[in-house]
């Protein structure tokens, strides 16, 4: 879903009823429209959607459709990984140290942001956010866009294995409680609408 690949990739936060996007998540979408414009707008959405119903009507070959926005998509990706290699991504950020420009940049812990005169200046920042956990028990919900998807709902109790954002999911037996870093943890528990959520109760077996 995609609200929790928001959330497990840290690109956006929650406060009280309401997402919020990191610093990661702004940067990763400048690069992102910088260098994929065509892909990520409406219009392609739009013109895809169109094509898979003629697709499933039989008016369209799949293949066509598929070599179509292959070709022009491989060669942009090929020119946006050279770009990104010669070009450093830069933030709006200041360092707060000397003053200088604050790099984007990829370490084993993920992204970060580090000063443009290191080693001279050694300021660096995790972009992983870190929020302290609320002590609100009941769900709270993701503004949803008018007229778009509802938003999963988002529990403020946190995984017990991996501290992940716990989301109410949904199954042929009912609701339940998931990490939004499945499958990657496969941590859930029983859930009902009405009940007070307490970290460990109920627990399920890990799927």
């Amino acid at each position: 879903p995609t609200i929790s690949t928001l959330f497990s990739r840290d690109y956006v936060h929650q406060k009280k009823r309401t997402l919020f996007p990191t610093t990661l998540g702004i940067m990763t979408n400048d690069i992102l429209v910088q260098n994929f414009s065509e892909v990520v707008n409406l219009d392609f959405t739009a013109q895809m959607e169109k094509e898979l119903d003629e697709i499933a009507e039989g008016k369209e070959a799949w293949q066509k459709v598929l070599s179509d926005f292959y070709q022009p998509f491989e060669e942009t990706v090929q020119k946006a990984e050279k770009n990104l290699f010669n070009q450093p991504v830069v933030s709006e950020e200041k360092c707060p140290k000397c003053g200088g420009r604050l790099l984007l940049k990829n370490g084993r812990f993920g992204a970060f942001l580090s000063c443009e005169r290191y080693p001279e200046c050694d300021y660096g920042k995790n972009l992983v956010e870190k929020f302290s956990r609320g002590t609100r028990k009941e769900p709270t919900y993701a503004k949803a866009s008018v007229g778009g998807p509802a938003a999963e709902v988002i529990v403020s109790e946190k995984c017990p294995k991996c501290a992940g954002q716990l989301i109410v999911r949904k199954s042929r037996y009912g609701q339940f409680l998931g990490c939004v870093n499945y499958p990657r943890c496969k941590y859930t528990r029983s859930y009902r609408p009405s009940q007070t959520l307490t970290p460990g109760a109920g627990s399920l077996p890990s799927r």
